[in-house]
């Protein structure tokens, strides 16, 4: 059941995303900029629950660009950019974990 439950929450983001990026590609045409700002809202928190986290921090930005004093993204970048930080230090970590694995496999294969 917790399987359905996400696989639903997931293609209701991707849906947000899709409904989102419509609203934003006629940008040109739209007067009122907090309907463009409430659809980039919408696309970065879809893109933040995916963990698509520089595009949900790109399009945060764009609201605090469009609403300077817009809390909800001012909250969410502070999410964002701390998971952008934590996902570095979890990919160097990783990174250092291969690296010494490898270091062990030569340094057992060589009899020097």
């Amino acid at each position: 059941m917790k399987m359905a439950a996400c696989y639903k929450q997931l293609q209701a983001n991707k849906k947000e995303i899709e409904y989102c990026s419509k609203v934003i590609e006629r940008a040109p045409y739209i007067t009122d900029s907090s309907v463009l700002a409430s659809a980039y809202l919408g696309r970065g928190y879809s893109y933040e629950i995916l963990e698509r986290f520089a595009e949900a921090k790109e399009d945060m930005t764009r609201v605090k660009e469009l609403q300077p004093s817009n809390q909800e993204a001012s909250k969410a970048l502070t999410r964002i950019n701390k998971a952008l930080k934590d996902a570095d230090k979890v990919d160097l970590s990783d990174a250092d974990m291969k690296l010494g694995k490898l270091k062990d496999q030569g340094n057992a294969h060589y009899t020097g």
